[in-house]
């Protein structure tokens, strides 16, 4: 059987692709022997076919057989099937007959039953509504709100819906709509009694425990606040009082509170309608606090320091409020499972309103677009305006009341509190700036400061416009100094800035740039008094001529200066300025200071070379005029004190940079931008520009005092010099008018100097005079023709008179006076005399001074004067015993 299979299988293909090939050939051939043939072989295979199909059925016979039977018994069991299904329907076809003949009875007595309960329960539900009241009030007794609601939605929803077509019960809707409306009214006006009024009266109520009972009974806020709250007569709270603040109760209350609302699905407008009210209602309570407030300090003047205390009980009482909004978004957040981020922007958003509103009327300023307004909302189920809370709330601006008077200065007092409570704001809500913040900013950068800018403009004006800027003196006791009271000033200007730096710290680029301003218009005013002072002017016809003083242009000389602040008395007088106190700050003047103990012999050496400089380039001058000194005293009064007081301010300003803090001196290394003279805009270190300021102060200071020094040598060569001019022969006891003017301008000097400087720095002026005196006598020498016995006597009677002032003003010997007495009384011997006493005593002279008195000598002789050479021969012969003299020093030392 499968061998048969598989060979039909295996010719299937064969026979196929012949018949194909013959339909082909028939169909396409033009040839009818080609058809004939391939029709012979197409009935050859069709015989083969039917044999093969024969063979096939004998083989499968039994298999056909079976089947037949087999469907044969299905079809006969199908059949009785169909028997029985046709019964079934017969008989149910029988039942419904039945059925629907009892159909209609059946139906007319279910609807009697139906409408008889119907009936029933709406009677029992109209009784129930009628005896509603004392349910809902035994509810609010026991502040039991849900229930309440519960029942009055129960009863709405019966009398709009089942009831709603009974037209007897009108009367009965309203009077539920009305209770409804009570509750509900009731419920707003409790969540703002607990959320609102009671966080701020508890701490009004601390308040009043500072207060005595007459002030208590005499104020209204007072009365209202002990009959709410039940206070005892000490004006304590009693234990009832203490329940009604406890946390676990208010949380109670205001979950209560809310499931109720959310009853009739008002709970979104009763949330909206409180933050409605919260700016009215905050102002309201925070201007009743202001008024119990300043009944504590009614006898008191009230600045900015009460309102920094007002501000801390109004932050306390916002966030005592701000954690009961706290529990009403937790509420909220339980009930609907979303987030509560928007109570607390609301919130913040309201309370920021309110509070930069009282800044504003505290800072004399009013923002635009912050006035509190109650906004219209949505059409609501219910209305507040009658309600207890609305008459508290009324959108009416209360009476507007402060704790000081409005000052834009105000806002230092106020500004950290308010600066940290905005940054716990921008936590609470995590925005950053917060409104509050950028309140604030905006009001210290568009307001303030340019307030700050325009006062200390005009009290730096008013300061430094005045005749006797540079005159009037005040004594500071603590520091024993005199300072112009201008520069006192000028320096409590920048300590208030120091001030407002202090307090405000994160403006501190924009206040210590003040100070340069501040510190550019004194620096300019000294300049015009130091022009003032250093080129006077006189008038030649119709013309002004300036007269440069000789002492301003050696001050300034860079070598001049270079080598007087080389010396060691002025390293002292510096070191002294700024000497520590044992409170561990600066006495800000060297007035007490490090007093110099040197000898005679110490001042000669350190001040020779600068006497040398000033011989070397005054002493050859024919004549000093008048002019190029500074006569007036007034102007070397004004030169001490701006000496004194500039070098006090600049000391005293960078002892305030030092005591700036940490965070204010990275402030003030920022980059800020500066205009030049030529008007050329610069960018410099804000730190460097000031430091840059101060150094340019201490110049002037440090110039001021080399003038004064330089000033008193130019008088030394201005009276001195001309001494050794010819003139008339003098009484035998009588001084030359210079010497006696000089001694004049030393006592005035001296006098007025020692009123106005401090004793260590007079010291320093005077010193060196006497050896500068004596080189300016010796010097001299060489500009006299001849002296005679007469004229001798002159110059040692001057040089005494020189030394006795000088002695009496500086308390020393002066005994470099002595020695040009010395020189000009070895005059008194003849020219060869003189070198055997330097051989045989040694030299008390230098060479050239040894030249200067030779000179005069020979030139006084009566013979040797008129002899060709002489000078020369013993001019060699000089230095021939000096040399000689130097060798011997020379050997003795390395002995």
């Amino acid at each position: 059987m499968k061998n048969n299979d598989n060979n039909s299988t295996n010719d299937m293909p064969v026979s196929s692709g012949l018949l194909i090939n013959v339909i082909r050939t028939l169909t396409t051939s033009v040839s009818e022997d080609q058809k004939n043939l391939e029709k012979s072989r197409l009935e050859r295979g069709y015989k083969e076919s039917e044999q093969t199909i024969d063979t096939l059925l004998k083989a499968h016979e039994g298999d056909v057989s079976s089947c037949l039977d087999s469907f044969r018994k299905v079809s006969n069991q199908i059949s009785a099937s169909r028997q029985r299904i046709q019964n079934v329907k017969n008989s149910l076809q029988t039942c419904k007959a039945l059925l629907q003949s009892r159909r209609d009875d059946l139906k007319k007595l279910w609807l009697e039953n139906s409408e008889q309960k119907c009936v029933s329960t709406f009677l029992d539900q109209i009784y129930e509504i009628k005896q509603l009241d004392s349910s809902i009030e035994n509810h609010l007794k026991q502040s039991e709100y849900k229930n309440a609601v519960n029942e009055l939605k129960k009863a709405d929803i019966l009398l709009n819906g089942p009831l709603s077509g009974i037209e007897g019960l009108n009367q009965l809707r309203g009077n539920i709509t009305d209770l409804s409306q009570s509750i509900l009214n009731k419920i707003i006006e409790n969540m703002m009694q607990y959320l609102l009024v009671e966080p701020f009266e508890r701490q009004m109520l601390e308040l009043m425990k500072n207060l005595d009972q007459t002030s208590i009974h005499e104020s209204p806020i007072c009365v209202a606040l002990a009959e709410k709250y039940s206070t005892t007569s000490e004006g304590t709270k009693s234990d009832g009082i203490l329940a009604q603040f406890d946390q676990n109760v208010v949380n109670n209350k205001i979950s209560e509170c809310l499931e109720a609302l959310l009853v009739f699905d008002q709970l979104d407008t009763a949330i909206d309608e409180i933050f409605t009210r919260v700016p009215t209602s905050y102002t309201k309570l925070l201007q009743n606090t202001i008024s119990l407030f300043k009944l504590l300090i009614k006898d008191i003047v009230s600045d900015a320091t009460y309102l920094a205390k007002f501000m801390q009980i109004a932050i306390i009482q916002l966030k005592s409020s701000y954690a009961r909004f706290e529990t009403l978004a937790e509420g909220l957040k339980n009930i609907r499972h979303s987030s509560s981020s928007g109570i607390r922007q609301k919130f913040w958003d309201a309370t920021q309103s309110v509070l930069e509103n009282l800044i504003s009327q505290h800072l004399d300023i009013y923002t635009t677009g912050k006035q509190i307004e109650t906004r219209e909302t949505k059409r609501t189920l219910f209305r507040f305006d009658n309600t207890s809370v609305s008459s508290q709330t009324t959108t009416e601006s209360p009476t507007i009341q402060r704790i000081c008077p409005p000052n834009p200065y105000n806002v230092t007092a106020i500004f950290h509190l308010l600066n940290r409570f905005s940054m716990e704001i921008e936590k609470q809500i995590n925005i950053s700036p917060c409104s509050l913040h950028v309140f604030l900013h905006a009001f210290v950068m568009d307001k303030f400061i340019e307030r700050i800018k325009n006062d200390m403009e005009a009290k730096v004006e008013i300061a430094l416009k005045k005749v006797d800027v540079w005159s009037a003196i005040t004594t500071i006791p603590s520091h024993n100094v005199k300072i112009l009271s201008s520069c006192i000033r000028i320096y409590e200007l920048c300590t208030e800035i120091f001030g407002l730096i202090r307090d405000m710290e994160s403006y501190t680029q924009r206040f210590a740039a003040l100070w340069l301003l501040i510190i550019e218009d004194y620096i300019n005013s000294a300049n015009i008094m130091y022009s003032q002072v250093t080129k006077s002017r006189s008038t030649e016809g119709d013309s002004f001529i300036e007269n440069p003083k000789i002492s301003a242009a050696w001050a300034v000389d860079e070598d001049i200066s270079r080598l007087l602040k080389s010396l060691p008395s002025w390293s002292l007088i510096n070191q002294a300025a700024t000497t520590p106190t044992p409170g561990n700050e600066f006495t800000p003047t060297g007035r007490v200071g490090i007093d110099l103990k040197e000898s005679e012999q110490e001042i000669r050496q350190r001040t020779q070379r600068e006497a040398e400089i000033l011989i070397g380039n005054l002493g050859t001058q024919k004549q000093i005029k008048k002019t190029e000194l500074i006569t007036d005293m007034d102007h070397v009064r004004a030169l001490a004190c701006m000496h004194e007081s500039l070098q006090w301010f600049a000391t005293s300003m960078r002892n305030l940079l030092a005591n700036l803090s940490k965070q204010a001196q990275e402030i003030i290394k920022c980059r800020i931008q500066m205009s030049t003279i030529n008007g050329q805009v610069v960018e410099e270190l804000l730190r460097d520009a000031l430091n840059e300021r101060l150094q340019r102060i201490e110049n002037m200071s440090d110039t001021c005092l080399l003038m004064l020094h330089l000033e008193l040598r130019v008088h030394c060569f201005y009276h001195l010099l001309p001494l050794a001019r010819a003139r008339n022969v003098l009484p035998q006891d009588e001084l030359d008018s210079e010497v006696v003017d000089f001694g004049k301008d030393l006592t005035n000097y001296h006098k007025l100097l020692s009123d106005y400087l401090a004793s260590n720095k007079v010291k320093y002026l005077f010193d060196g005079l006497g050896h500068l005196c004596a080189s300016i006598f010796i010097h001299s020498s060489q500009h006299m023709q001849k002296l005679t016995e007469n004229g001798k006597k002159r110059v040692c009677r001057n040089i005494f008179a020189v030394q006795q002032r000088l002695s009496h003003l500086t308390g020393r010997k002066e005994s470099e006076l002595d020695r040009a007495r010395t020189f000009f009384e070895l005059l008194n011997k003849e020219p060869d005399q003189l070198l055997a006493s330097i051989m045989e005593r040694g030299a008390s002279f230098s060479y050239l001074e040894y030249t200067y008195l030779l000179a005069l000598a020979v030139r006084s002789h009566h013979s040797l004067s008129s002899q060709p050479g002489a000078l020369e021969t013993r001019v060699n012969r000089l230095r021939e015993i000096l040399s000689q003299s130097n060798r011997k020093s020379q050997e003795v030392v390395h002995a």
